[in-house]
């Protein structure tokens, strides 16, 4: 999706609108329901997922150790030892996790004519400042196309993780000094069903002030970011000066033309047992 700085209101501008359905002068675009737009340049692509997974090889086993400290009574007699134990262990089931950020449901609507129109609840975004009749919305969030029953609901988070489970060899009966009966060490059996540390759900971002107008308006404020999905014509705009290419919108409170995000990363699966 390109992104242009414009002055007028052309035909074939896109912007999100917080409503249930397209105003006079303007259609739904339904291929944007449930995706977030991206600037890219030639616009038109589409991609992405809202779940991901990890290749794990399992053809590699993992070493683990583990040691602990047994107490037992026998005959009146307390005793205890460190007792250790080594494991060649597989991860064999790893599950998928949500990669969605921080969103809001929101129409995506077009422009159907040239005009001078903004109905109340228009959503644009600004790299300067907010004009007067308009409202920061989504701060530390990102807007996301809508189905008209979806309007208004959120989700996503800044983080996910992923559920493992380890597979490894039966535990062996080990016998300790003093004792006279073998002692079954289950607990040292590291199987089970472990947890990833957190990996952050942002894709690559620029911050940018996402406003929604609270009455309708006559003009395009000068230093509106608009939608288009081919070049505008006919009309005075500008690249904006914050590097969108290649990036989703998020909002800030304070702080525009700020990037960060990533495409991929990366978890630490440890559970516990490992060297």
């Amino acid at each position: 999706m390109a992104a242009f700085l414009l002055a007028v209101i052309p035909d074939g501008m896109m912007i999100f609108y917080n409503g249930s359905e397209a105003p006079e002068g303007w259609e739904v675009v339904e291929d944007f329901a449930g995706r977030f737009p991206r600037a890219c340049e030639p616009p038109g692509d589409t991609g992405g997922s809202e779940y991901h997974t990890h290749e794990v090889p399992d053809s590699v086993p993992i070493n683990i150790s583990y040691c602990t400290l047994f107490w037992w009574n026998q005959y009146e007699i307390s005793y205890s030892a460190t007792v250790c134990r080594e494991y060649k262990a597989r991860i064999t089931e790893f599950d998928s996790a949500s990669n969605i950020p921080p969103f809001r449901y929101l129409l995506v609507i077009r422009k159907v004519g040239e005009g001078e129109y903004l109905p109340k609840g228009s959503v644009l975004f600004f790299e300067d400042s907010v004009p007067a009749g308009w409202e920061k919305i989504l701060i530390d969030s990102f807007p996301r196309g809508a189905l008209p029953q979806d309007v208004g609901k959120t989700g996503g988070s800044y983080y996910h993780t992923h559920r493992y489970r380890l597979r490894s060899s039966p535990p062996i009966a080990e016998y300790v000094k003093g004792v006279s009966e073998p002692l079954l060490l289950t607990s040292l059996w590291p199987d089970g069903l472990y947890y990833c540390d957190s990996a952050e759900n942002l894709p690559p971002y620029a911050t940018l002030y996402i406003a929604e107008l609270q009455n309708d308006s006559a003009l395009l404020p000068t230093g509106a970011i608009a939608m288009f999905d081919e070049e505008p014509s006919g009309n005075p705009w500008t690249i904006p000066a914050t590097n969108l290419t290649g990036r989703f919108v998020m909002g800030t409170a304070s702080s525009p033309g700020q990037i960060g995000g990533s495409l991929r990363h990366t978890h630490v699966c440890d559970s516990g047992f490992y060297n």
